[in-house]
């Protein structure tokens, strides 16, 4: 979760105070004076909060935390609890642990050996459907139970597609868009058909000649047009009709 919060964070511009610690490695050269360190530290650090709180907010007034009659928030409260649980000395160390890994993560993207290996930008939007009634929450009325609840089935068909992703050696987005449907397919009996949608999102060099500076393929902004929108379908040969599914 570190490295891959980091990626996104450096890749798409925004800020992450963990991210930015390393920032004293600047001020330690004395390239940085303190008051410009401690200004951006402040920043963001207020940013990151007012972001964390709204989302918290978000969510509560979305009732995502009810998913999976309420498993999902449950969840959410365990791990909250354990954080909390922490001595302040166990709290503090963590958090150099955790740093390390933000941190690692954002040098990373400079250890790339081009522009090619640096950018990598998607949406992924999957839906899915099931195939029958192979799919029944324990103890609900109607058919009687035959399998993984819905929510274990969710996070399981998930799981498969970042993996798919990930360790997918990719020439094309189509090819990686088959890799993850099938992926799916093949594990989870339960899933007749599923539908992806991944658009390129296009990033383009920053002109800094205005400011007398190079940019040899250093420096980018995300650009929301233009991008190619790649889909696709992956179906079982034997998957009952859709009907009124899509």
């Amino acid at each position: 979760m570190p490295e891959a919060l980091g990626d996104w964070v450096d890749t798409n511009g925004a800020e992450l105070f963990t991210g930015n610690v390393l920032i004293v490695m600047a001020w330690a050269n004395r390239r940085v004076p303190t008051i410009r360190l401690l200004r951006n530290w402040t920043i963001v650090y207020a940013g990151n909060l007012v972001g964390a709180l709204g989302t918290a907010a978000l969510v509560i007034l979305g009732g995502w935390y009810r998913i999976g009659n309420g498993s999902v928030g449950a969840a959410a409260l365990s791990t909250a609890s354990s954080k909390v649980a922490h001595t302040p000395v166990e709290a503090f160390f963590l958090g150099i642990l955790c740093n390390i890994l933000v941190c690692l993560a954002v040098w990373m993207t400079y250890s790339a050996r081009s522009t090619t290996d640096r950018i990598l930008a998607t949406a992924v939007n999957a839906r899915w459907r099931h195939a029958g009634s192979l799919i029944q929450e324990p103890g609900s009325a109607g058919l009687e139970w035959s399998g993984p609840g819905w929510a274990d089935s969710y996070c399981a068909v998930r799981d498969l597609l970042l993996a798919a992703f990930a360790d997918t050696h990719s020439y094309s987005l189509q090819q990686t868009l088959f890799a993850m449907g099938q992926r799916v397919l093949d594990d989870r009996p339960e899933i007749a058909e599923i539908r992806l949608s991944l658009p390129n999102k296009h990033h383009f060099e920053v002109d800094m000649s205005p400011f007398g500076l190079e940019n040899a393929g250093e420096v980018f902004y995300a650009a929301d047009r233009p991008y190619g929108l790649i889909e696709g379908t992956i179906t079982r040969d034997e998957a009952p009709p859709p009907g009124k599914a899509w």
